[in-house]
Formats: structure tokens, sequence, C-alpha cells
């Protein structure tokens, strides 16, 4: 895979759902699909399953048992689908990219403390969860640093 060319679409199933989530924050287009449940054409679906029946389309068996393992694994195959600037950018639980929303716009949204500690705010277009810069996305970062997944001038 070229810098040049299109980060494909990732599909995973049930076996890596914990990776998917890892790969969301990454800000990567990452759907859960179901056993038996087909992916698009164009896509790459991740499993641990080594048996599957009635598939068509790319699939890739992650080796690796560990999440960590996992995300190395991911970053040497696909190099230039992470992108550290596109981190956060992602819902978790949707998948859908994130945008900005007014500070008004969450004052009764969030806990007090988070309004007025912070000025940046984002949210989840379909399932309207909010999202802010707190330690969470700082810790994630350090975890990826540490594990390799990104370098200390990414992070």
């Amino acid at each position: 895979m070229t810098s040049e060319s299109k980060v494909p679409r990732f599909f995973v199933d049930s076996t890596i759902q914990r990776l998917g989530k890892w790969l969301r924050y990454l800000g990567l287009d990452v759907s859960f699909i179901r056993s038996g449940e087909d992916f698009a054409s164009d896509g790459i679906l991740l499993t641990k399953k080594r048996k599957i029946k009635g598939r068509t389309g790319r699939i890739v068996l992650v080796p690796f048992d560990r999440i960590e393992e996992q995300l190395f694994w991911f970053m040497k195959r696909y190099p230039s689908a992470i992108d550290p600037q596109k981190m956060g950018s992602r819902c978790i639980r949707c998948n859908q990219a994130l945008v900005t929303i007014s500070r008004d716009a969450v004052r009764d949204k969030v806990p007090d403390y988070i309004f007025q500690t912070h000025k940046v705010f984002k949210t989840c277009p379909k399932c309207r969860r909010i999202y802010w810069k707190g330690s969470h996305p700082d810790r994630m970062r350090i975890y990826l640093g540490r594990i390799g997944v990104i370098t200390k001038d990414e992070s």
C-alpha cells in the first residue's frame, strides 16, 4: 500500500472487536459485522477465525491474541492507514466522523467541571455522544507509544 493509495475500509468480526475499537480511535473506518454477514467488496475483513464459509472479499487473519500484539501487527501490515492527526476523530461506538459542536450547545450535557475546564467539544452526528480532550486520550497515546504503534513525535 503506497502513501498515495486510499486507506481501505476495515471490517472486524466478534473475534477481534477490541481491536476494532482501537482502530476507530486511531481514526479508521471500521465496521463490526456479525457471523455470516457480508462486507463491502472493497473492504478488508480482519478476523481470528481460520475457517470462514460463504464469505467473499478480502479476508485477513489476525495472528495474535493480545491487543498490544494485534495493534503492533496492524501498524506493520498497514503503516499508511495510521495517521496520528486523525486520532480521536471517529465515534468509538458508531464509527461516524466526529463534528465540532459549540460549547454553549453542550452546557447542560456535560458535567459542570468538564464544561468549565474545556473549550473544544465534538459530537457524533449519529448517537449524539459528546467527546472532549481529557486524560483518557492522553493515556491512550502514551499506551500506543509504549507498544510502538506511534512514535513520541506523533503523540
